[in-house]
């Protein structure tokens, strides 16, 4: 899918465009830009956990209202990339294959798009591939914003409870079974965790009733 899932109430900033491209190992990723007239830079924006694209055109517009260029990709594993190799990765590896995703996606395509100078913005799990690559020493952007990146999980007792059955679930061949058998979680407001406000809330859940294969079950 090379277009934008639309709907109603998440209109499609102007000058957008979405395409499709090969990441090093050769998994399909989707990218998009958001140029604007007049910018005085570039920022690469990327999204958390279970996130994509159209999740941020209100971001997007706001950054444009300051005059910066935009560039997104959809995680691999995540929206509309490609899902087989993000599965087949362990997850002491996934972030390690997101960090080389976002250097090869600034360096072959924002770059020659849009040049400098360029600024990183993340959010969530986004942050973690981010601070990785900056721990590098990668130089190709001027700054970074990373919004509650994420850098552990919650501290608590239950951890060790949760170590030990992941461990005994690993052991008899369940590891890679979903932690809940939920499906629906992120599309119900009420006694959701991550957002109390509701009009946000139901533009995304509007967005993934839209393309159902762009969402994420649980991890």
């Amino acid at each position: 899918m090379t277009d934008f899932i639309r709907i109603p109430s998440n209109p499609v900033p102007d000058g957008a465009e979405t395409f499709m491209f090969a990441a090093p190992d050769g998994a399909e990723l989707r990218g998009a830009f958001f140029p604007i007239a007049d910018a005085r830079g570039t920022v690469v924006l990327e999204p958390g956990w279970a996130e994509f694209i159209e999740k941020y055109f209100e971001t997007i517009g706001r950054l444009h209202a300051r005059k910066f260029n935009v560039a997104m990709m959809d995680w691999r594993g995540q929206g509309l990339s490609d899902r087989k190799s993000a599965r087949e990765a362990k997850w002491k590896d996934y972030f390690h294959i997101l960090r080389k995703d976002l250097r090869h996606f600034t360096e072959a395509h924002v770059k020659p798009r849009f040049g400098a100078p360029m600024m990183l913005m993340t959010h969530s799990m986004g942050g973690m591939p981010a601070l990785m690559l900056l721990a590098d020493g990668y130089g190709g952007f001027e700054r970074a914003v990373l919004c509650a990146p994420m850098t552990r999980l919650f501290a608590g007792p239950a951890n060790g409870v949760f170590s030990v059955v992941s461990t005994i679930t690993s052991a008899i061949g369940l590891g890679a079974a979903p932690v809940t058998s939920k499906e629906d979680d992120s599309k119900a407001f009420e006694g959701n965790i991550l957002t109390s406000d509701p009009a946000r809330h139901e533009r995304f859940r509007q967005l993934q009733l839209a393309e159902p294969s762009a969402a994420n079950a649980a991890p």
